[in-house]
């Protein structure tokens, strides 16, 4: 469990940072909507930074081998899920139709 908790950290981190990378000035802590970025890692997934970013976190909790921590973990990544939806609010309301069709392209 150890070994395969680290092999899927070690793949998700970079993947990580590299969705943070291509977002490039899109990136902000609060849901804004100044461009749409849609190539990279976003021409298959509309959220890689947080799929990613939590793929890589629960993996590294995962790898602790403390349980109830990873339990808790898994329970928290219902605000990421959160934050996702608001952010897909956010880009329809200010892309409209150009957002629908990319999301009919992509994955989460």
């Amino acid at each position: 469990m150890l070994l395969a908790a680290l092999v899927v950290a070690g793949i998700a981190f970079p993947l990580w940072i590299l969705a943070r990378l291509q977002l490039g000035s899109a990136f902000s802590f609060r849901a804004r909507a100044d461009r749409l970025v849609t190539t990279g890692l976003y021409a298959r997934l509309r959220h890689p930074v947080y799929v990613f970013g939590s793929i890589a976190g629960l993996a590294a909790v995962a790898a602790l081998q403390v349980w109830w921590v990873l339990a808790v973990s898994v329970l928290l990544e219902g605000i990421t899920v959160m934050r996702a939806i608001r952010e897909d609010q956010l880009l329809l309301s200010v892309f409209g139709e150009e957002y629908q069709r990319y999301r009919k392209h992509t994955w989460f």
